[in-house]
């Protein structure tokens, strides 16, 4: 069996933020001492068996993407490609960048820069066995099912359903195909393992983490300091961040 795996990375940073109030895109604002750009690109820069990283930039900030990783001393060590006009359009570009010899690719957001190392090995060693593998959290909270007037309807058995994070890991071969297939049939989801439930196959949960978040809102920004600020999450390449 091929041990010698070639993993590649897609870190998804195609979007705007519009959601954030803010005069550049979410992933290019600081927090504490780093960019949100720059946890999540040192996160898989670090953990050190990824063969590419590949970097889906918004089109309109391509200068402020290359600063941000001359910040880090990045800049000649990730691959760079334009977004498209959605997340699985950027996402689509960022497969085009994957080499051909790729076993394996981990597609990630951007707004979640606190994935820990422990999360990436744990995908690593899962996505060889099943092909297809996510994160995911249990739901807390009492979900209801409402109708076009928010009357209720019903109440959702919530030990059946869990919250989807990323990153989301596969065999490349796979998930090149259902990105092809999308285009042909005009398929648009919100995440790539939806992609493979259209095609009929399935994907194995792990357990994910609180603390891998995306940063979607302004609240989310400030919980994102806090957690900082009270050490709650600790980057594993802190001191050791350039190349």
């Amino acid at each position: 069996m091929k041990q010698n795996f070639f993993f590649s990375a897609i870190l998804v940073a195609g979007g705007i933020g519009k959601r954030i109030k803010s005069e550049i895109p979410k992933q290019f604002l600081f927090i504490d001492k780093f960019r949100i750009i720059h946890y999540t690109v040192l996160n898989f820069f670090h953990a050190n068996f990824f063969n590419e990283i590949i970097l889906v930039y918004p089109e309109k900030f391509y200068y402020l993407t290359l600063k941000s990783l001359k910040e880090i001393s990045l800049i000649n060590r990730i691959k760079l490609t334009k977004g498209g006009n959605s997340r699985q359009q950027s996402v689509f570009n960022g497969l085009k960048m994957v080499e051909k010899r790729s076993d394996f690719v981990f597609i990630h957001d951007v707004a979640r820069p606190f994935t820990k190392l422990d999360l990436l090995k744990k995908l690593k060693d899962e996505v060889i066995k099943y092909d297809s593998v996510s994160p995911g959290i249990k739901i807390f909270y009492t979900l209801k099912k409402i109708d076009k007037s928010n009357m209720v309807i019903t109440t959702v058995d919530r030990e059946k359903l869990i919250r989807i994070q990323t990153p989301q890991a596969f065999r490349t071969s796979l998930i090149v195909e259902a990105h092809n297939f999308a285009v042909k049939k005009g398929w648009n989801v919100t995440d790539d393992t939806s992609l493979l439930e259209l095609m009929g196959f399935r994907t194995k949960i792990i357990e994910g983490d609180l603390l891998n978040f995306k940063i979607t809102v302004d609240l989310d920004v400030k919980f994102a300091e806090f957690i900082l600020k009270e050490k709650l999450y600790v980057p594993y390449w802190f001191g050791n961040r350039c190349a």
